[in-house]
Parts: C-alpha cells; sequence; structure tokens
C-alpha cells in the first residue's frame, strides 16, 4: 500500500474529518442527531428490550455505511481497484444489514389475518322460535306484539320449549331455512322479489311450514288479493285450496269442533263485514306447508301478554294449535 493510501479496515475507525473514531459498538443517536423513529411492538406496545437493540444496530450500520462509501478521500485516494473494492465491501455490508433487519424476529410484523366471521347464533337448539318474515314490499311488521304473546301462550298450555322473544327473518336469507315456522303478515300490497319466490316456494316443499295472515280482514284488500295471486304464481294456479273444519289443524292441541275461531274484527264488522268460514292452505306430501287466514288474527293477538287475564277465553289459544301442528306434523 503506497503512502497517504488508506485501506478499508483504516477507515472502519475514522470519522469523516479525520476525528474521533466512530465506537466499535452499536450506537444510539445523541441529543440532536438525526435518528430512525423507534418502532412499536405488537399492538402499539412500547418496543421491547431486543427491538431497541436491533434499531440501534441499524443507525450504527447506516453511519458505517456513510464511512465507507460517502468518504470522499476514500473515493479520491484509492486506486479504481481500490474504489471497486470499497463499493462492492458497502454493497455487502448494506444487503447484509437489511436481510438482519428483514428476518429479525424483532422487527417483523405479525401476519394480517382476515377478519373473524359472525357465526350465526339462533335460540338455544330445542327451543321454538315464532320467526316473523321481513319481505321487501309492504309493511311485514305491521302486528309487533303478536310472536311475544303466542310464545308466552305456548309455554303456559304445552311443554314444547320456547324462546323468551321472537325473531325477525328475512324471505330472501337462507337463514329463512333454519326455522321450522314463519310468520307473515301486513296490510299493503305484497310482491315477492326473485329470490323471496323460490325460498318461499323451496321453504315449504322442504318440510317448512308458514302463516300468512291478512291483517286487514278484506277479501277486496290490497294484501288479500295481492297475497293470493303471489301463491297461485309460486306454487301453481289451484293450489291454494279451502281448509276443512274437520282437519288435525283444528285438534292438534284444542279442540275447535266448528274450524277456525271468529275473531271479533268479524264480527263487529270491521274490514269486508264477512264472517270467514275456511281458512285456505298449500299441502306437500299430505301435510300442510303453508296456511293462509283472511280472518285477521295479526289485530286479535297483537297485545301485550299480561292482558290475556282480562279475557274470559284467550283467543290465542288458536295460534297454539297451529305452532304444535307446525312441529308435530
Amino acid at each position: 500500500m503506497g503512502e497517504g493510501e488508506n485501506c478499508v479496515s483504516c477507515m472502519e475507525g475514522s470519522s469523516r474529518t479525520g476525528g474521533a473514531p466512530y465506537p466499535s459498538g452499536p450506537r444510539s443517536a445523541g441529543k440532536g442527531e438525526n435518528h430512525v423513529p423507534a418502532r412499536t411492538g405488537a399492538g402499539g406496545a412500547a418496543p421491547t428490550r431486543d427491538e431497541q437493540s436491533a434499531q440501534a444496530d441499524f443507525v450504527w450500520s447506516l453511519r458505517r455505511i456513510h464511512s465507507l462509501c460517502l468518504d470522499g478521500r476514500l473515493l479520491s485516494r484509492a486506486r479504481p481497484f481500490r474504489r471497486i473494492l470499497a463499493a462492492a465491501s458497502a454493497l455487502v455490508l448494506t444487503l447484509g444489514t437489511a436481510t438482519a433487519l428483514v428476518s429479525s424476529p424483532a422487527l417483523v410484523s405479525p401476519p394480517v389475518q382476515e377478519p373473524a366471521q359472525a357465526a350465526v347464533t339462533p335460540a338455544a337448539p330445542d327451543a321454538f322460535v315464532w320467526a316473523t318474515a321481513r319481505y321487501e314490499s309492504g309493511d311485514w311488521n305491521s302486528a309487533p306484539l303478536v310472536p311475544t304473546n303466542l310464545l308466552h301462550s305456548i309455554a303456559q298450555y304445552t311443554s314444547l320449549p320456547v324462546a323468551s322473544t321472537g325473531t325477525i327473518v328475512d324471505l330472501a336469507s337462507a337463514e329463512l331455512f333454519k326455522f321450522p315456522f314463519v310468520y307473515l303478515t301486513g296490510h299493503l300490497p305484497v310482491r315477492f322479489n326473485q329470490q323471496e319466490s323460490a325460498n318461499l316456494k323451496a321453504f315449504v316443499e322442504r318440510g317448512g311450514f308458514i302463516f300468512i295472515d291478512d291483517h286487514n280482514h278484506d277479501v277486496d284488500g290490497g294484501f288479500h288479493k295481492t297475497a293470493t295471486a303471489e301463491i297461485a304464481r309460486i306454487f301453481g294456479s289451484g293450489a291454494l285450496k279451502p281448509i276443512p273444519k274437520n282437519h288435525e289443524l283444528y285438534r292438534a292441541f284444542f279442540i275447535f269442533e266448528d274450524g277456525p275461531p271468529t275473531t271479533s274484527h268479524e264480527l263487529n264488522g270491521w274490514g269486508d263485514n264477512l264472517v270467514h268460514e275456511h281458512l285456505f292452505g298449500v299441502e306437500m306430501n299430505g301435510r300442510l306447508g303453508l296456511l293462509y287466514s283472511n280472518k285477521d288474527y295479526s289485530s286479535e293477538w297483537n297485545y301485550h301478554a299480561r292482558s290475556k287475564r282480562q279475557q274470559s277465553i284467550d283467543n290465542t289459544r288458536f295460534g297454539v294449535n297451529i305452532a304444535v301442528y307446525a312441529l308435530t306434523r
């Protein structure tokens, strides 16, 4: 090596100005010096001792690379071969430092996980749930007190385990098929969309039971005309037939010798001013899968359960028959 030449190893200990050497170990930035912001640990916690050490090593390595490849004297005094050697050494050191930092367990971020999907949690395994169908058209929630009132009656008269409250299920949703019994009502005209129509048909064909009640008690009303037309469109013309008074529906729990019980709205002239003698149904494999009523049981049962004590005869008893039939036939 000629006079005035510096080797790489000699330059490692000298500063850019030829003054004090850099420390031989990791060095943290002092007051007023540029530094790499400290990283936080997992979950935003303060960095661990290992993380702080790795960060300090990174700062020291950057300064060492600076002294090797950016020092003007090294590049000006070294011969061409020395320049190449200095640059190659700096490149190797840079790659090695970067690899160590990337592979350091203290600095590697935890892998991103997909958000957990919300689990569907129906009622207790064997508990009966009064499910109200929500559909796109009309006013599906016109009788909000019916579910709790009927659940109270089913718990009072039978040994069937029941949920404490009812639930709402979209007619177009796959959740529909988790319930053996579904209740649907409304005042306004109803038009089932394509998915609702397909689900309703499949629900009945697979053994489900749906109770549809005209909340108007009016054969000339919008709900009755459109609902019966939709049933004919989905299940076929003539599928909806009168249910005879001796049908087992009227003996499933309580005995109703005269068929469906008359409602107070029929007696006081509400709606079409008619007493409807029959309910209608769609049978599937010898069993009722769809029950249709224009007697307005929705108005008859839409009250708080505690009000039953004011009645001489509990008018929700026929609702108990409907639920027992749906669950046992």
